[in-house]
């Protein structure tokens, strides 16, 4: 059996993960948006929004973050000034970057394990075997994965 068939979803898995997901998203941050406000690092954005106007965040970071100004003006203009609003909507973002990175996973995922097993199955010797299970083992051991 290839590696990659473990991690195959069957489709009543396929078509329960998105609502899990919105479901841990709404649990783990939905719950406390009655009680959070706007962070110590939105405020600089709230002044020159309020300063300038829009025209004030369509120029934000406009030499190391070219979409940042568009982002916070599209979403300044979805939410306005209410903290609840920005908090459903940084919700929403979360929630759909979640689901974005699982597709890209269900997607990239078996090609990756194909190649490596097929690396380790097709080694013309044992010393390149034993270069490919370390280069797993130092990926696997890698202390920021999840």
């Amino acid at each position: 059996m290839r590696l990659a068939h473990k991690f195959k979803l069957d489709s009543i898995g396929a078509r329960s993960l998105p609502p899990a997901l919105l479901l841990l998203c709404v649990l783990a941050y939905g719950l406390l948006i009655p009680f959070l406000g706007f962070y110590c690092d939105d405020w600089p954005w709230i002044w020159l929004k309020h300063m300038e106007g829009g025209a004030g965040l369509l120029s934000i970071d406009r030499l190391f973050r070219p979409l940042a100004g568009e982002i916070l003006w599209s979403a300044g203009l979805i939410a306005g000034q209410s903290p609840v609003a920005w908090q459903i909507l940084s919700l929403v973002a979360r929630f759909l970057a979640a689901a974005k990175t699982i597709e890209f996973n269900k997607f990239i995922g078996p090609m990756l394990c194909d190649t490596w097993q097929d690396i380790l199955l097709n080694a013309p010797d044992s010393q390149a075997k034993d270069a490919a299970v370390q280069a797993i083992q130092a990926i696997l051991s890698c202390p920021n994965l999840p």
